[in-house]
């Protein structure tokens, strides 16, 4: 049996899984929610277009929209609203899926929107959306997925997709495993 045969024959269980995710977050109250913080960014690695050694005359300011690689946590810091920590995977427990990127420079009528996917099957119920109406500046994106305290996340691979003004600019996956 090729890999193709083999991917064809498990699609329907994907698909199945998929809907049976959506109905147990649909059911137990899950929730996606996107925030962008007013609080400035506080990193140890500078943003893209940033220089580490800045010449001592005055340069042009790159005002170029972007959206840092994302950081998956457990909890957002409440003063900078940024990552507290960075995990490889969650357990099927954890009370959150949570990403977290830096931007810069959007512009007020900027659009970052977020979907989600659960094993390469689109979750279109938890995409999100917000505009740059917080005026212009540097800002941690939050992108989460919430779960009732008596109902497990299904383990597989989470997935987002983050675009700007239409345009992909971020890509992540996390696996979520059972820890038993």
């Amino acid at each position: 049996m090729t890999r193709l045969d083999s991917h064809r024959r498990n699609a329907p269980l994907s698909v199945v899984a998929a809907m049976g995710l959506l109905l147990l977050l649909a059911a137990c109250g899950g929730e996606s929610t996107l925030e962008s913080s007013d609080q400035p960014l506080t990193t140890s690695t500078p943003l893209l277009g940033a220089q580490a050694n800045a010449p001592e005359t005055a340069s042009p300011v790159d005002t170029t929209p972007t959206i840092g690689d994302i950081t998956w946590t457990t909890a957002i810091a409440s003063g900078t609203r940024g990552p507290v920590d960075d995990v490889a995977r969650y357990s099927t427990d954890a009370p959150s899926i949570i990403a977290v990127m830096p931007a810069a420079s959007l512009p007020p009528e900027a659009e970052v929107e977020a979907r989600w996917a659960y094993n390469s099957t689109a979750l279109d119920e938890f995409a999100t959306r917000i505009s740059g109406d917080r005026g212009p500046g540097d800002r941690w994106i939050t992108v989460r997925l919430d779960r009732a305290a008596d109902v497990l996340w299904p383990a597989g691979v989470y997935q987002v997709t983050v675009s700007l003004d239409g345009v992909l600019v971020q890509e992540a996956s996390v696996e979520v495993i059972d820890p038993a």
